[in-house]
């Protein structure tokens, strides 16, 4: 196997001490893009999948760095003492790692040494287990799963070559993992049997680099930028990423009754439920129902959304906000499909990212809800969507967007409601409150706050979801996710949409209220969205 040419030393080396800020920056400089999504890690998967059949090709994705749970959390805190804040990278590797092709997703997928079920027999998993027992740096392992796979994915539509010069690069991030020292014995989050391998690559980059520092209150802004460009261009990814701010964010959430009292804010605790014990994005996303219920049985909504007003305001990341600037006018800003509370909405909570995306009037903007409604939105309608949105941009909702497309079909198909039903004894996080459902009032309110409102079916069963028991019993199970195809399909329907209105080729339906339209989705006619059209502003 060929040594990776960019991360090897000595080509390292001589790119670092040949100003690479300067040259990074020109790069970026130059860069427009097709298509840029606000989302968490499974955005890219759904919208990358299709996008250049419909000629994006160069797109961006901006990702939020607030996610304080699991071993994202657990790495943040045990790189501190020594590297000072950094970025929690959850997010932002997951997003990296949905833009690639099979081989490469799985390899930087695997966390905890664990071949992926589904490509390997309960016999070679044995095999592959055994052998790492008397392998004991990150370096050698990762050698031996990258023997593994390249073997596995031998007969793979993927040419050898470009497989195996993925691979070397991908073992250039090992050696950095092992001489940067990341990996601690008894450090949970860094123990050598838990390693998640995109996780770590990333930061050993980052510090090998100097973007991390202990000095510093937050990671380098320039250096982080260098460390992204030299991921993307050693495991060839194609797209940019980039999260919307780099400094700490800790998110904070109040619900209220219909008075406006505050009834649970994020740094409540319940002293019998641990898990409320925590702050952030998971007190946020595990609020319990005991306290969100009210006495008429509606939910509490939120009557403040943001980041720990103890801490200061988080920043801006400049790459991010111009990313934004740089959408070539036409091209679609997408949100979504990604969580909408916990994934979407953090990047809203920064005021230059917002000011930026409603100087965007001349691209669609367009809002994918999420098929059902989890933890943080649950007892939600379509309104109370647009109702967060304004309480957490500061703006009214028009003002941001142009399109909020809603699912229409949870209920049409045996397969769907079946995926829908309850699983049993399950502790998972962002368990299925149902779906969201759009109400005959809210066809006529929603395009009268200037909107246009969509109406489509988009639910497929493609995706497994895995589930913790009470007994700690991981299962997998089937659970409805969006139709990437479909929903790409859609998104080019609504460019057209829009730019056509701009043009001044509007629809005869234009500017009227209540008024609606047809887009045949397939060629066959037999999937439809319908399109609501706002008053004239």
């Amino acid at each position: 196997m060929k040594r990776g040419s960019i991360l090897s030393p000595a080509p390292l080396k001589a790119f670092l001490n040949a100003d690479p800020v300067s040259t990074v920056l020109q790069e970026r400089g130059r860069e427009t893009y097709d298509l840029l999504s606000f989302g968490g890690g499974s955005c890219p998967k759904v919208v990358g999948r299709y996008a250049a059949r419909f000629g994006w090709k160069a797109m961006c994705f901006l990702t939020n760095g607030s996610d304080n749970g699991g071993s994202t959390q657990k790495i943040v805190e045990a790189l501190r003492p020594e590297y000072g804040p950094t970025l929690p990278v959850g997010d932002i590797t997951s997003a990296l790692i949905g833009l690639q092709d099979p081989f490469q997703y799985e390899l930087l997928n695997l966390r905890s040494w664990h071949l992926d079920p589904e490509r390997f027999t309960a016999n070679e998993r044995q095999a592959f287990d055994a052998a790492l027992k008397d392998i004991s740096c990150f370096y050698d392992r990762l050698a031996l799963s990258v023997k593994w796979y390249l073997d596995k994915f031998a007969d793979h539509e993927e040419s050898k070559s470009s497989k195996e010069r993925f691979a070397a690069e991908l073992l250039e991030c090992g050696r950095l993992v092992d001489e940067v020292g990341l990996i601690r014995s008894g450090v949970k989050g860094l123990e050598l049997s838990e390693a998640s391998i995109r996780h770590h690559c990333f930061n050993a980059l980052m510090i090998r680099i100097g973007a991390y520092d202990s000095n510093r209150k937050t990671p380098d802004p320039d250096w982080f930028m260098v460390g992204l460009s030299l991921l993307q261009h050693a495991l060839s990814i194609q797209h940019a990423v980039f999260p919307c701010s780099l400094d700490e964010q800790v998110l904070y959430a109040e619900w209220v009754d219909r008075a406006g009292t505050v009834i649970w804010s994020t740094k409540h605790t319940l002293p019998d439920n641990p898990v409320t014990a925590m702050s952030g994005q998971v007190a946020l996303s595990n609020a319990p129902d005991s306290v969100k219920l009210l006495k008429n049985g509606e939910y509490a909504r939120y009557g403040r959304f943001g980041f720990d007003p103890e801490r200061p305001a988080p920043r801006s990341y400049p790459e991010a906000v111009g990313a934004i600037r740089r959408v070539r006018p036409g091209a679609p800003i997408l949100f979504g499909p990604s969580s909408y509370v916990a994934s979407i909405a953090p990047c809203l909570a920064i005021r230059e990212v917002v000011d930026q995306i409603a100087n965007r009037s001349d691209c669609p903007r367009i809002l994918f809800l999420n098929l059902t409604l989890n933890n943080e939105t649950v007892g939600w309608h379509v309104t109370d969507f647009l109702d967060f949105w304004e309480l957490n941009t500061g703006r009214p909702v028009a003002d941001t967007l142009d399109y909020i497309v809603v699912n229409n079909d949870l209920e049409s198909s045996r397969e769907v409601a079946e995926a829908l039903q309850d699983k049993g004894d399950t502790l998972e996080t962002f368990k299925f409150r149902g779906p969201v459902k759009l109400t005959d009032a809210e066809r006529g309110a929603i395009p009268e706050r200037g909107l246009h409102l969509v109406e489509v079916p988009l639910a497929a069963v493609t995706r497994e979801l895995m589930r913790l028991s009470s007994t700690g019993e991981r299962k997998f199970v089937w659970v409805p996710s969006h139709h990437a195809e479909r929903l790409m399909a859609l998104c080019h329907i609504l460019v057209q949409d829009f730019n056509d209105q701009r043009s001044g080729k509007s629809l005869k339906v234009s500017g009227q209220p209540g008024r609606k339209k047809k887009f045949g989705l397939d060629p066959s006619g037999q999937t439809e969205a319908i399109v609501y059209y706002p008053s004239a502003k």
